[in-house]
């Protein structure tokens, strides 16, 4: 099935089927229905929501929100995720610096073992 038709499907099935967090759906449930893998029903997901569609998600699976209150869940539950990534993304940033640091260790010891 093409990306868009598949999109389309995914969609409407979600919107129909499984409307409002007590009607959500596994991952792994999407992947058997639609002969997908797990990354392409996150890359799904991503796209729909991208575009305005108001796919939720949490513990019990996928969702299409009913309410305001689920939105605002998830919309919170992602915010979260992405504060995380970004001090991922920090703390990685601060390793550079041990990178740095035995790179001149190493030219230092060097220069020591030539001058001796």
């Amino acid at each position: 099935m093409e990306e868009k038709n598949i999109k389309k499907a995914f969609l409407q099935y979600l919107s129909f089927g499984h409307c409002g967090q007590r009607n959500a759906v596994t991952s792994k449930e999407l992947e058997r229905l639609f002969g997908i893998t797990g990354s392409t029903v996150r890359q799904l997901v991503n796209m729909l929501r991208c575009e305005g569609n108001p796919i939720c998600s949490d513990s019990a699976g996928y969702y299409y929100a009913e309410t305001e209150l689920e939105l605002k869940h998830s919309i919170g539950h992602l915010y979260s995720r992405a504060m995380n990534i970004i001090k991922a993304r920090n703390g990685l940033i601060k390793s550079q610096d041990l990178f740095n640091e035995n790179i001149q260790m190493s030219i230092t010891e060097k220069e020591n073992t030539t001058i001796h």
